[in-house]
């Protein structure tokens, strides 16, 4: 265990991860009406825990000093609570991986915070680019057979939507057990705190995106199998990722293979801008941070 306050600042980090990402992860389903906001939060939770205990190994942190990791974690909270009064649309993930990969970067020489962005730049212009091929050939493979492919598409729904779960816990809940240093008595408290974010204030956030969009069952399927995806390779590769990112260019991918706007595309500039913008700024922080103590 790292250390009392590391504790305390990763399981707080975990439980607002947790609520605000419950409508990232099965807001399209809910969406679709395919979930029920009643039950919505079981299924996430449990896919969860499960991701977080089978591929969280991946999730390997950057070995920084304590006095930083304390003080990155603080300003992360900080940064994301601030988002959240002010209704601004805040990556935890990228601002907390890139605030030590950027440690790593000036003090070691580690070149994970450049394969990072790399990844989070071209896994967005990828699923950008290929969302309206994949929409259109479900769309042509369903008009043969429309009620059998049907029910083939809310089931690969289902399950895309619970690799999409289990890589959450993996990535993101993973990530933050790592930086705690994997405690087995600290998994304890981060699972319990998952728990409250997702069944507690998770319940009250869970349309926050799906307010924005409107899907079909072919689009929310698109959507959930290039988000899982992208969110995999990451997990496999133990890149942190911003699972909104991933379902919000999915979603806009979606778009485009549609003849009508299906999402309001002010929201999503303004949150992609503000997402994106928190990574330079994040490294612009740390720099400041390695000066002030030294």
């Amino acid at each position: 265990m790292r250390s009392l306050l590391t504790l305390i600042l990763v399981t707080l980090l975990t439980y607002l991860i947790s609520s605000n990402n419950l409508s990232v992860c099965v807001g399209p389903l809910v969406s679709t009406r395919m979930l029920n906001e009643k039950n919505a939060p079981v299924f996430a939770y449990v896919s969860y825990i499960v991701g977080l205990i089978l591929q969280s190994r991946h999730m390997i942190t950057i070995t920084v000093p304590l006095s930083f990791l304390n003080i990155a974690l603080s300003v992360t909270l900080i940064l994301v609570l601030i988002g959240e009064v002010f209704k601004v649309p805040v990556s935890l993930m990228y601002i907390l991986s890139t605030s030590i990969m950027t440690y790593g970067l000036l003090m070691y020489g580690d070149l994970k915070l450049l394969y990072a962005v790399t990844y989070w730049a071209l896994s967005s212009i990828i699923i950008l680019i290929l969302s309206p091929f994949l929409l259109k050939t479900l769309h042509r493979v369903g008009s043969r057979r429309p009620t059998l492919t049907a029910s083939a598409y809310r089931i690969a729904s289902y399950i895309a939507s619970l690799l999409l779960c289990m890589s959450f816990g993996a990535n993101n809940i993973g990530y933050l057990w790592s930086i705690e240093g994997r405690d087995p008595e600290a998994l304890v408290l981060i699972i319990i705190a998952s728990m409250i974010g997702t069944f507690v204030t998770g319940r009250r956030t869970l349309r926050k995106l799906a307010g924005v969009y409107a899907l079909t069952l072919t689009g929310c399927l698109t959507a959930m199998l290039f988000s899982y995806l992208a969110a995999q390779i990451a997990t496999l590769f133990g890149i942190p990722v911003s699972f909104s990112v991933l379902l919000v260019c999915s979603i806009v991918g979606v778009s485009y293979g549609y003849s009508i706007r299906i999402i309001d595309m002010k929201y999503v500039k303004r949150a992609l801008t503000v997402l994106y913008g928190s990574i330079p700024l994040s490294a612009l922080l740390t720099m400041m941070i390695l000066l002030l103590l030294r």
